[in-house]
């Protein structure tokens, strides 16, 4: 504050001695004193908050709450607070007893929590008072005692469960339904197997990994529907790529719009086509990574990451950038808008997973000779063709997807919240491909993550694996966690050339033998035997009449099932895996996008006039009360079980309706086509 007044005084005396220049200055540095000044003051406050966060752990109250969930939660926080001089030093004996940090972390992150902490604190020698800590490491530490006190208090909830069910309570009723509708077996060890037995243990792996989940958790039930086990192993994930539809389906329509608006598909085509030149650099560039390099200068992060990368001035950018047209700027500005309004719910997502709110990255303004741009968050990616750190850490990712194990945890992707750190002079990728990954993995993350961990942490509770494994096998259910983390990872990169090589073959194979082919769709009806034998010939006949009995009324019936099921408006992308995987390669708008769309029309049309009534039948017989455990007018388990049987008579391509076989690197679904 002195600094401010002094600077002030010397403005009105160097006005008073007209030298205009000194008084700027002056001036200049008043205002930098004056925010300083504010700065410092919400730092301190800050602080005072975080000391007093930190003393409510003496309280006797607190201690008891956090010491009933056991897992040795209040004990790391006492060892945190010690070794920063928040509490008193503790005895010898606790200390023996305690579990080492690094332990405690380590199990943490193998039973699916996310455990936030700055890696300095890792290292248990590291200690000091915090009264001479920087702040920035004082509120790391407070983060880390957040983490670990909410990773307390919601270790007996399920997290993406809209009425907070408790974790016991869930296995209970998962345990139960198991015991209760299949005769379990004893298990004990076999130290001399016999042929037969070799050959009957193959034979088990193999009918388990062509085994689907939902099958397998409706068996588990006693074949009923909706039961105990589906609702908490299944219904989680369909509820998770319900959401993830509906919010692709507004970012894609959106982006789309963006596109479609201003520029025509001659345009687009020329973006990576026509080249300009930047004498100041000395490269040539096309519009896309012109636009590319536009979406990275809206924050000061990839500015700097440009700076560093590329070491451009930044004139040198504003050269490159001056290429651009205005309705481009409208686009790079509409980008980062459809960017920003996901944020809300990813930090929500990150805060109820961890307790931590992640900081925004804060937009910084541009100005163009086109007016300026308020700027925005755009994901950093560096290339890994001109980064060896980029490249290394990209085949570390993609090793492990396509070697995938049960001990790899599922998880979704999340590099959208990770806090940035210096680029140690690495190449920004500049390919509008990255956006579009950003958007996909961030969608995935908000719909997926929470109902992930959920049946994860459910599914390796030892009573409910026990149970799992005397009802259906040990094989059984060893592919539970390799179809979760496919689910978690349903959009990997090819692993090298060759891999991508066969995925593009598979993808011509799929348009090949299935774009356009009447013999393909013409078959489609047959699949209506499969629904008689789900529902039955009365209810599977009134699906039937109900649809096709007045022709001028199927678009009403059409609209009827659409309004009320996500699965069945998306249904002709996702009926089988391999149109999907096609499909989903055209999720924005491009030259040949329509061509592309038409590959599957005729197929997908003809299976819509089987699953439309198939949807129709089920849902009548849930409403009528005809479905055991299914109460009469129950609209939301009407629909539940109309999407269920769906699924299960007419088959779908969606990650979590695959088997095991049918998923993993294209070294196993190119030998899976047309399962």
């Amino acid at each position: 504050a002195s600094a401010e007044v002094r600077a002030a005084k010397n403005a009105q005396q160097a006005v008073a001695d007209g030298n205009f220049a000194l008084a700027v200055e002056e001036k200049r540095k008043q205002l930098f004193n004056h925010h300083l000044f504010i700065e410092g003051r919400k730092a301190q406050e800050h602080v005072e908050k975080t000391v007093k966060y930190m003393n409510k752990f003496n309280k006797k109250s607190t201690r008891e709450r956090l010491g009933k969930a056991r897992g040795n939660y209040l004990e790391q926080i006492d060892s945190l607070l010690e070794r920063f001089d928040f509490r008193k030093s503790i005895t010898i004996k606790a200390i023996k007893k305690r579990e080492s940090l690094t332990k405690w972390i380590e199990k943490q992150r193998e039973e699916g929590n996310d455990v936030v902490i700055d890696e300095r604190l890792e290292d248990e020698a590291y200690r000091k008072s915090y009264k001479v800590m920087p702040t920035e490491e004082l509120f790391a530490l407070e983060d880390t005692v957040r983490n670990i006190e909410h990773l307390a208090r919601t270790k007996n909830k399920l997290i993406a469960s809209k009425d907070a069910r408790e974790f016991g309570e869930v296995v209970d009723s998962i345990t139960g339904s198991i015991e209760k509708n299949n005769k379990l077996k004893e298990l004990a060890p076999d130290f001399a197997p016999s042929f037969t037995a070799n050959i009957k243990k193959g034979t088990d792996k193999y009918f388990a990994a062509h085994t689907k989940m939902e099958f397998l958790f409706e068996q588990l039930d006693g074949n009923k529907d909706l039961g105990p086990v589906w609702e908490s192993l299944f219904k989680p994930i369909a509820d998770a790529e319900n959401a993830e539809q509906e919010l692709m389906a507004k970012t894609t329509k959106r982006l789309n719009a963006a596109f479609a608006d201003n520029y025509s598909r001659v345009e687009r085509a020329k973006w990576y086509v026509d080249k300009v030149k930047v004498e100041g650099v000395n490269k040539s560039f096309n519009k896309a990574s012109i636009i590319s390099l536009a979406l990275n200068w809206g924050n000061e992060g990839n500015r700097q990451a440009i700076r560093d990368g590329y070491g451009w001035s930044d004139a040198q950018v504003r050269e490159i950038l001056d290429n651009l047209e205005k309705k481009d700027w409208l686009l790079v500005q509409e980008i980062w808008d459809t960017i920003d309004e996901l944020w809300p719910a990813s930090q929500q997502l990150h805060k109820d997973v961890t307790g931590i709110a992640p900081p925004k990255v804060d937009a910084s303004p541009i100005n163009t000779k086109h007016g300026t741009f308020k700027g925005g968050y755009y994901p950093l990616k560096y290339d890994p063709e001109w980064s060896f750190t980029a490249f290394k850490r990209e085949q570390k990712e993609s090793t492990q997807e396509l070697f995938g194990s049960n001990w790899i945890r599922p998880q979704t992707k999340q590099g959208h919240l990770k806090e940035r750190v210096g680029s140690a002079g690495q190449k920004v990728k500049l390919d509008l491909g990255v956006m579009t990954e950003h958007i996909t993995n961030t969608i995935h993350d908000i719909s997926h993550r929470k109902a992930i961990m959920d049946v994860d942490r459910l599914t390796r509770n030892p009573k409910v694996r026990d149970m799992i494994e005397r009802a259906a096998g040990k094989e059984m259910y060893k592919q539970i966690r390799p179809w979760l983390r496919n689910i978690a990872n349903d959009r990997r990169e090819p692993a090298g050339v060759l891999e991508g090589i066969m995925g593009r073959a598979r993808v011509g194979a799929t348009v090949v033998n299935m774009a356009w082919k009447v013999t393909t769709g013409i078959v489609q009806p047959l699949g209506y035997l499969q629904s008689v034998d789900l529902l039955g010939e009365k209810y599977a006949m009134k699906g039937l009449t109900k649809f096709y009995g007045n022709p001028l009324d199927m678009k009403n019936k059409i609209d009827f099932v659409m309004e009320r099921s996500t699965i069945m408006q998306n249904r002709q992308k996702t009926y089988d895996r391999d149109v999907r995987d096609t499909l989903k390669k055209t999720t924005l708008k491009g030259p040949l996008y329509e061509v592309q769309q038409s590959f599957f029309y005729f197929t997908g049309l003809m299976d819509m006039g089987v699953a439309v009534p198939t949807w129709l039948a089920a849902y009548e017989k849930a409403m009528d009360g005809a479905v055991e455990g299914i109460k009469s007018g129950n609209e939301n388990k009407a629909i539940d079980y109309a999407d269920k049987t769906v699924r299960m008579s007419q088959s779908a391509g969606g990650a979590k309706d695959l088997a095991v076989i049918q998923t993993g690197a294209e070294y196993h679904r190119i030998f899976t086509m047309f399962y």
